[in-house]
This record gives C-alpha cells, structure tokens and sequence, in this order.
C-alpha cells in the first residue's frame, strides 16, 4: 500500500461532546456534521485507527466564524495510557481562517491512536472531520529474488 488519506474507524475516548454534535460527526465522512463539547476545559479527543498505521499528516475540516481552537498538539501511539511527546500542532486561526481543511504535518510516528489537543477555548473545537495521512506500519514492498544455482566448472 501507498500513502494515503485514511478515516479513523471509532472513537477511543473524548473529553465530553454534545448530545446533538457528538464526537461520532468527526468521522462520518460529513463536513456538514461536527464535534462540539460546550464545557470551559481543555478540551481532546482519541480516535482509534483500528491498526498501526505510520502517521505523517493529519487533516482537520473546520468552518470559518463557527470553528474555534486549532490542535495545540497531536499525540500517536499504540498504548492510549502512554502518548509521549507531540508530533505536531497548527498555528491555524479556525475563527478567521477560511472553511476548508487544515492539513498539519507531523513528525512520522507509528501508533493506533491519535490524540489530538484543542488551544484553550470554553467554546469547544467544533469540528468536523479528522484523516491521517499515511500508511498501514510494517507495510512491506512485495518482490522477489532470483537465484542463480548454475554449476561453474574448471
């Protein structure tokens, strides 16, 4: 398999959502559907790959004058009780920024989740839609190789 843009398959965990806006809306492929938590924290979300992917990019959809908080930081890894450090963040302005995808780069890191940290608003991020640029880990190119067992005589 090549890079490529990929959805996470579930949710791992979130610091709270909506009832109507729930975190559900930031992978159902809708742009017209998004994540709101409307609690003064700091506000996160887990999404679970469903396999280790190595993660070189992420995208987030937001909408100008309703969106707030650009990720502050982004985490990846295979154990959620264990990010380590962060591979990336936005220096996006959602508010004034206009619709569309953020698309941030990251340092390349293998995991199954992706931890993504919203800048301090009481509002909530209002997002909606997460992808991971990048591939399946261990992905191996298929080949072959030919062996030459020919008898060389003196």
């Amino acid at each position: 398999m090549a890079d490529d843009w990929h959805t996470p398959s579930a949710i791992n965990d979130k610091c709270g959502e909506d009832a109507t806006y729930n975190s559900g809306n930031m992978i159902d492929n809708d742009t017209g559907t998004r994540w709101t938590h409307y609690v003064s924290e700091a506000h996160w979300i887990i999404f679970d790959m469903g396999e280790t992917y190595t993660v070189k990019k992420v995208q987030i959809y937001h909408t100008q004058y309703v969106s707030l908080g650009a990720p502050s930081a982004i985490y990846v890894s295979d154990d959620t009780g264990d990010f380590g450090d962060s591979v990336g963040s936005s220096a996006a302005d959602y508010w004034n920024d206009a619709t569309g995808w953020d698309e941030i780069d990251t340092t390349d890191k293998n995991g199954r989740y992706i931890k993504v940290v919203a800048s301090g608003t009481a509002e909530g991020p209002n997002w909606y839609e997460f992808d991971i640029y990048g591939d399946t880990a261990g992905a191996a190119a298929v080949g072959f190789m030919t062996l030459n067992t020919g008898y060389w005589g003196i």
